[in-house]
C-alpha cells in the first residue's frame, strides 16, 4: 500500500479514538424538499441501505413527528428530512460549501464512475489533489446537494496523476441534472432499526466506506478554528 493509502486508512473513524473521545462521523443530515426522490437517489446511486424511517405512521403523525429517514452508507448514516431553510441547496450556488465527501478504496474508484455514467449523472473528475494524497470526483443530487468521492491517489509521488483542479474551480452549474428513478416511486413507511445492525453492517455495494471529510460555510474562520480545537480537541 502507498503512503497515501495508509494515510487514507488512518483517517477512518476507528483510528480517531485519541482525539478527546470522538471517534468519527456517526451520521449527517441534509434537508430536502422531496424526501422520496432523495431516498431513492441515496439507495440507487450511493448504494445506501434503509436503516430507520420515522414519521409515516398514524402514531407519528398524531405526535406531529416530521418524516425523516436514516440510510446506511458504509459505516455512516445519511439522514434527511423534508424541509427548507437556509441550508437547503440551490442549483445556481457555485460555493464549494457545504459538501460531503465519501471514502472509497482506489480499486473501486473507476467502478463508481461507471455507476454515475449508468445513471446519466454528470461529474467532474477524476481530479488529483496531491496535497491531500487523494483523487476525487464531484457530482450533485437532483436538488443540488454537493457530493464528492475520495480515493487514495496511487500516483502521488510518481507516475501520471489526473489533472489538478482546486475545488473552487469546479463549475457546479455544469453538474446540474434532473435525475429520476427508472422504476415507480414507492410509498415510504416506517422502518424500525434492528438492535445491533448499526455496528454489524458496514458493507456498501459500490464501495463507499465512511465520511472522508465534509465542508461547512463560516463567516469567521479563525473563530471556528479555535472552537474546533478548544471544544472538540481537533488538530490542524
Amino acid at each position: 500500500m502507498t503512503q497515501a493509502g495508509q494515510l487514507d486508512r488512518q483517517a477512518g473513524p476507528k483510528q480517531a479514538a485519541r482525539l478527546g473521545g470522538l471517534t468519527g462521523i456517526e451520521h449527517f443530515a441534509m434537508p430536502t424538499k422531496n424526501i422520496a426522490q432523495l431516498e431513492r437517489f441515496v439507495r440507487e446511486v450511493l448504494g445506501g441501505e434503509p436503516y430507520c424511517y420515522a414519521g409515516y405512521d398514524d402514531v407519528d403523525r398524531k405526535m406531529g413527528r416530521k418524516p425523516h429517514i436514516f440510510i446506511r452508507v458504509g459505516e455512516i448514516l445519511f439522514q434527511c428530512t423534508e424541509e427548507g431553510g437556509p441550508m437547503h441547496p440551490s442549483k445556481d450556488d457555485m460555493s464549494v460549501s457545504p459538501h460531503w465527501a465519501f471514502s472509497i478504496e482506489p480499486e473501486r474508484f473507476d467502478g463508481f464512475m461507471r455507476v454515475l455514467r449508468d445513471n446519466d449523472l454528470p461529474y467532474e473528475g477524476p481530479i488529483s489533489q496531491p496535497q491531500y494524497g487523494v483523487r476525487s470526483i464531484y457530482f450533485m443530487s437532483p436538488e443540488g446537494h454537493k457530493l464528492e468521492i475520495c480515493a487514495a491517489d496511487a500516483q502521488v509521488g510518481g507516475g501520471k496523476s489526473p489533472p489538478r483542479v482546486t475545488e473552487h474551480q469546479i463549475n457546479w452549474r455544469a453538474l446540474e441534472h434532473n435525475w429520476a428513478p427508472k422504476g415507480a416511486m414507492r410509498r415510504l413507511q416506517n422502518i424500525n432499526p434492528v438492535f445491533g445492525a448499526r455496528a454489524s453492517r458496514t458493507d456498501n455495494r459500490y464501495g463507499l466506506k465512511w465520511m472522508h471529510h465534509f465542508t461547512l460555510p463560516v463567516r469567521d474562520i479563525a473563530l471556528m478554528d479555535r472552537f474546533m480545537i478548544d471544544l472538540l480537541d481537533a488538530e490542524r
